[in-house]
């Protein structure tokens, strides 16, 4: 149990950099894909 709490912690650590990094980035594609893994991350926080 304890570890599945920790990797949630991690993964919301995770979430937080990627979106200041999405508000760094400039460049388009990278853009999505930061999107795209902040998508991914935030359905595994969710459950």
């Amino acid at each position: 149990m304890k570890e599945a709490v920790f990797e949630m912690c991690l993964d919301v650590v995770k979430l937080n950099q990627l979106k200041r990094a999405l508000e760094r980035e400039e460049h388009p594609l990278v853009r999505q894909i930061i999107r795209d893994k902040i998508e991914e991350l935030e359905k595994g926080v969710k459950r």
